[in-house]
């Protein structure tokens, strides 16, 4: 896995293009969208900072793989909120289901670099993690 590649789709991830589809959200207002925005802009960041940082082909892909976990458990997270609030009052902070989204686009882009297998493997394990540890 080359660095750059890495680098040049993450730095393609298109913020633009996912504020238009957030937009459709019925409680999205500008400042809501704004901050969706930052916030998965932020992640977007990191990741790339992280693939210059390393810049290793061998080491890469395993350092992409334990933050894509880091940012799949945070999605997970978000979504149990979401699912919670919506079963116990009936709604919820309008900000999560627009950072969820944003976060499970980015984490479509990141999947590019994960075998179906590496995929699976993570999924599977986060869908029952502390039952596997035991």
């Amino acid at each position: 896995m080359q660095t750059s590649s890495v680098v040049k789709a993450l730095s393609d991830f298109d913020l633009v293009e996912l504020r238009e589809g957030l937009s459709s959200w019925p409680d999205a207002t500008k400042e809501l969208l704004d901050e969706a925005i930052e916030y998965v802009s932020d992640i977007q960041r990191r990741f790339i900072t992280l693939a210059e940082t390393v810049d290793s082909e061998e080491e890469l892909p395993n350092t992409l793989a334990i933050n894509y976990i880091e940012l799949k458990s945070h999605w997970i997270a978000l979504n149990t909120k979401i699912n919670y609030s919506m079963f116990k009052t009936g709604s919820c902070d309008s900000l999560d289901p627009l950072k969820a989204t944003a976060v499970s686009q980015l984490l479509a882009a990141i999947e590019e670099f994960l075998s179906p297998d590496e995929i699976g493997t993570i999924t599977d394990f986060l869908a029952e993690p502390v039952k596997r540890a035991a």
